[in-house]
């Protein structure tokens, strides 16, 4: 589990998925070892989708192959 605990006496998890969370200061995205403000929900959840399209899309190898092009997963 990887906690970020502040002087102000907030903790947060970071480990697990991407979620939102709502704390007495503000709304955050938190998972996958990232903690980031957000101005809301809807701010949250395209942050979270941004994200998840990124990480699928990094996932992807292109392997040059004579004048073909795989894509490995």
């Amino acid at each position: 589990m990887a906690t970020l605990r502040f002087n102000d006496g907030i903790d947060f998890d970071t480990s697990g998925p991407l979620r939102l969370t709502r704390r007495r200061d503000g709304m955050y995205v938190i998972g996958e070892g990232m903690l980031v403000p957000v101005l809301d929900a809807h701010e949250g959840q395209q942050l979270i989708n941004n994200i998840n399209k990124t990480n699928k899309d990094s996932n992807l190898i292109i392997v040059k192959a004579n004048p073909i092009c795989e894509i490995i997963q």
